[in-house]
């Protein structure tokens, strides 16, 4: 059921080779952190995670097989020509950080998709035979502005926005989310009123917390439900000698309370337009800065 597949984990899974292969300078660096990744992308097989709601199915190493578990539930690969299907004559917008970017631009790999246009804060892509079109547009706060900008220059089906690890003072991430998710809102109902036949989707991307020297840390694969906790306890004292490395104003010790603010202000504005439509997702992270 929904809640057993919320409360699942990530278990390790070898597949036959990467989702796809990046030359972009971000993943390189990640793959390559002190030699203890070089080549990751080019190995066969390669080491992926898959989220799963049961312990079964374990090899003597952690990984498993993607094998049926005994709830009866299996979760399909991606299928580039299911998502091609789904999003046919459809525009899919992100709007936040670098984050949001690396999601984004993962997408475009997974689909193949081909510039339209590129810049440094904006950039536009249509994939399956230039049916679906995708934007990204950079705004570390997810402002109201931000997303008034986006739908000017585009006419989106789905709206994936963020605010990632850019930290303001609790008085100022209430004000400025508030306001951008009743702009956000007022799209939807427009969409609604205008279109019989579109189904027009909000998307929150909150961001699981990052800390440095995972691999030191032993934390194996991405952060889920289970080790969050886990995770946010880690960065949570700022005198840990890791920040002595790190700038300060990441603030990553403050990613719980605020996580648990931006879900509180989402439920506000749900209780108080019952038509409102959206779907929250964590991101899944072990950042090693």
């Amino acid at each position: 059921d929904r809640e057993q597949t919320r409360r699942g984990h990530w278990k390790g899974l070898q597949v036959e080779k990467p989702p796809y292969m990046s030359t972009e300078r971000w993943e390189s660096s990640c793959y390559g952190r002190n030699g203890s990744r070089e080549g990751q992308l080019e190995e066969s097989p390669f080491q992926d995670w898959e989220w799963t709601v049961d312990d079964d199915d374990d090899d003597d190493d952690g990984t498993r097989t993607r094998t049926k578990d005994e709830s009866g539930c299996l979760f399909a690969s991606f299928d580039v020509d299911r998502f091609c299907q789904l999003a046919a004559n459809r525009t899919i917008a992100f709007l936040g950080d670098s984050i949001t970017w690396q999601q984004f631009n993962s997408l475009n790999l997974l689909i193949g998709a081909t510039d339209v246009s590129r810049q440094q804060q904006l950039i536009n892509t249509h994939a399956c035979k230039e049916s679906t079109k995708l934007i990204w547009k950079r705004d570390n706060y997810a402002t109201k502005a931000g997303m008034d900008h986006l739908l000017r220059i585009s006419d989106p089906d789905v709206i994936v926005f963020n605010r990632g690890a850019h930290y303001v003072d609790n008085d100022v991430l209430a004000s400025q989310l508030n306001e951008t998710m009743s702009r956000a809102i007022d799209w939807q109902q427009s969409c609604d009123e205008n279109n019989d036949k579109r189904y027009c989707m909000l998307v929150w991307r909150t961001t699981a917390p990052g800390f440095p020297n995972c691999d030191a840390e032993r934390v194996r694969g991405p952060i889920g439900v289970g080790n969050r906790s886990m995770a946010e306890d880690l960065i949570l004292n700022p005198s840990n000698p890791w920040y002595k490395d790190f700038p300060k104003v990441l603030h990553w010790w403050d990613f719980a309370d605020q996580n648990m603010l931006v879900e509180s202000i989402i439920e506000s504005q749900r209780k108080s337009n019952p038509q409102f439509r959206w779907l929250f997702c964590v991101q899944t992270t072990t950042s090693t800065i």
